[in-house]
């Protein structure tokens, strides 16, 4: 059975990815409401520097659908890494740091260091649940198996 600590993190991991993953559906249900705000904040530049309305719409379509998608499939892929974790796989551990740290770097990369508070409570889980899978009393459930 594992300890304490590798079941909170677990758990952590799944409110983490579930945060994560709630935040992408309700960007992808306001897509309409974005879509009107870009173009309405087009408006407002010199007609040179403009982005078309349909270029507005297709882009915002395909990051919020592509931002749903990827919160899915990484947040499966984490779930499942971690459970195996839990089971005592040590391989796992590692796999699941470079899913997490990467995941961490595509949320830069896609809101830069302005990240929402929402997002970031989530992206603070994952994180926190990476430093308890490296604490001691893990370690050594690890190196038991």
């Amino acid at each position: 059975m594992a300890p304490r600590i590798v079941n909170v993190a677990f758990w952590l991991t799944i409110v983490g990815f579930s945060i994560l993953i709630l935040v992408a559906a309700l960007a992808l249900a306001l897509k309409d409401q974005s879509i009107t705000l870009a173009i309405e904040s087009q408006a407002q530049r010199p007609a040179d520097q403009r982005i078309s309305p349909e270029q507005i719409r297709q882009g915002i379509n395909v990051g919020v659908w592509l931002n749903l998608a990827f919160a899915v499939i990484i947040g499966l892929l984490a779930a499942y890494m971690v459970r195996q974790v839990r089971a005592g796989d040590r391989k796992s551990r590692f796999r699941f740091t470079i899913l997490a740290i990467l995941f961490v770097l595509l949320q830069l990369l896609l809101h830069g260091l302005n990240i929402p508070l929402i997002p970031l409570a989530g992206i603070l889980c994952v994180l926190t649940s990476v430093g308890l899978l490296f604490s001691g009393t893990s370690t050594r459930f690890l190196s038991e198996e």
